[in-house]
């Protein structure tokens, strides 16, 4: 099924609906099955934008195994399966976790300041 995405890295997720990305504080562990996303409410599919592991790369600045390391560690999104051969990251759960580590650091700068 084509989604009519110009770029090669951009898939639709191809479902009526998906779960809501959620909100991410910051320490917050990032897992698979988390419980809150369960009776949430769906998101139209057209709205909603898987990222392959060259554009996920692209974003993060991280590496191919820096990012499964993280996952592994529950430390970063979890990807999702597209195909038996393809996964993909939801780019919303990308960016929120970019914005936490982003919030974070500055946070933990301002701390370093006081200090000084």
């Amino acid at each position: 099924m084509k989604c009519g995405s110009s770029s090669p890295h951009v898939h639709c997720a191809g479902q009526k609906g998906v779960v809501q990305p959620r909100q991410f504080s910051p320490g917050a562990v990032i897992t698979a099955n988390d419980k809150e996303t369960i009776g949430t409410p769906m998101l139209p599919s057209s709205m909603m934008r898987l990222l392959r592991l060259p554009e996920v790369c692209r974003i993060t600045g991280l590496g191919r195994a820096m990012i499964y390391r993280l996952q592994a560690r529950d430390s970063f999104p979890h990807s999702v399966k597209i195909t038996d051969h393809a996964v993909g990251w939801i780019d919303s759960e990308v960016q929120a976790w970019l914005a936490q580590r982003a919030a974070l650091s500055r946070v933990r700068s301002r701390a370093i300041d006081a200090e000084i």
